[in-house]
């Protein structure tokens, strides 16, 4: 089993430092992907999923710092790594699909050339091969009259054909991990559902180890083998999807699951009670009960450390510490 461990991360914390104070973004997070699977992240706006996205890329901004934590990518430890050691760490193994394609696309070059670039780049092929190469794989992404669309800029395409360049330059580098950022959150359902597809069948065709970052449990539903819920900085429970969907066990996830399956028919729509706290002065114990309807004792005083529930399926929960 460790050696089909691609990411193994363990008690991972990231500050961010700001002028209001420090700010704890990720506090112990722990997770281990296996290779070729696709795992959903899942949580509320400022949970930290695109934190912790971007602590295993090292894309974290200059005022965020990793404090405590390992990240081991493919047998290779990242925390401590030099800028220019994560850089060819990214064109070696690792590609990150940003949730705005837009933006992220350099706006004055060919869309083909730039998926050809991350070819020579990882590769050190020829041009003309790199092209011929850039051109199978559109084809492979269903896009049609791929030598035609080679040559179009950025601004000539639509928010789903940009997005289709992005996983084509993700796909250029043959990473072992992909890290999708919120990569449908900027596009009408026909494309995403498209997109979603999309990615479902490159998953089979590569066997692409994939970490989806999404506030959507209906994309994670979908496209999905396991599911991490993130609340405040940390990782409150994980488990297959369907099981997680089937018998949530943490109270915030089965909140989350309660406005999913919100009936039309019903007068008012479910919520979860409270705020997301601040993470400049956390609360003590474990962080979601200030919001908890069940809430006891031990849990303003004693952080929840994760247990297996059932097989495969923890949870970081007092409800179930006598289990």
């Amino acid at each position: 089993m460790t050696e089909n461990i691609i990411l193994d991360i363990n008690d991972l914390h990231v500050n961010y430092y700001t002028y209001a104070g420090v700010v704890h973004a990720l506090n112990g997070i722990s997770l281990k992907i296996s290779r070729g699977e696709t795992i959903g992240l899942v949580g509320e706006t400022g949970c930290g999923k695109s934190t912790l996205g971007h602590a295993v890329a090292g894309l974290l901004p200059n005022n965020a710092k990793i404090i405590k934590g390992s990240i081991v990518l493919d047998g290779e430890e990242l925390v401590g790594k030099t800028p220019e050691e994560m850089r060819l760490i990214r064109r070696d193994k690792l590609a990150y699909i940003f949730q705005n394609p837009a933006a992220a696309l350099n706006p004055v070059m060919k869309v083909g050339d730039q998926i050809a670039e991350a070819i020579i780049v990882r590769e050190g092929t020829s041009k003309d091969e790199a092209k011929t190469r850039a051109i199978e794989l559109l084809t492979k992404l269903g896009i049609p009259e791929a030598e035609k669309f080679y040559n179009n800029y950025p601004h000539e395409l639509s928010g789903g054909m940009r997005q289709r360049v992005m996983i084509a330059i993700a796909l250029a580098k043959n990473p072992v991990l992909v890290i999708a950022d919120e990569p449908t959150s900027n596009l009408d359902v026909t494309i995403q559902a498209q997109i979603l597809e999309l990615m479902q069948h490159l998953k089979q065709q590569f066997n692409q180890t994939t970490i989806l970052i999404t506030h959507d449990l209906g994309v994670v539903a979908q496209t999905c083998d396991r599911v991490a819920i993130m609340y405040a900085g940390t990782i409150v429970e994980v488990g297959d999807v369907h099981e997680i969907f089937k018998n949530p066990l943490h109270p915030y996830t089965r909140g989350l699951l309660r406005v999913v399956r919100f009936n039309e028919t019903r007068s008012k729509l479910p919520t979860i009670p409270g705020s997301v706290p601040n993470l400049i002065n956390p609360p003590s114990g474990c962080i979601f009960n200030p919001r908890c309807q069940e809430t006891k004792p031990i849990c303003k005083e004693v952080r929840p450390e994760m247990i297996e529930v059932r097989k495969n399926h923890f949870v970081a929960c007092h409800l179930y510490s006598s289990v």
